[in-house]
């Protein structure tokens, strides 16, 4: 699982906005469809700078979910 967070980041970083959302499920991609997932990205970019590097990688579960949480480092942070 944190393969497949880490890939979804690298894909927004080289502006894959397609490819990217191609493993969520169809409610996520309803919710963040490519040009809203490029907006999203875009906003982050303008707000902390260009992308350096993932920091941590972590999974956290409990009874209905799993979540990887990926500490991404900026330029400005």
């Amino acid at each position: 699982m944190i393969a497949q967070a880490t890939r979804f980041i690298e894909q927004l970083v080289d502006g894959d906005y397609v490819t990217a959302p191609e493993q969520f499920d169809s409610d996520l991609l309803d919710a963040a469809p490519p040009d809203q997932l490029e907006a999203i990205w875009d906003d982050i970019i303008a707000q902390n700078g260009a992308f350096k590097r993932i920091a941590d990688t972590r999974v956290e579960s409990d009874d209905q979910y799993t979540r990887v949480i990926l500490t991404c480092e900026f330029e400005q942070n």
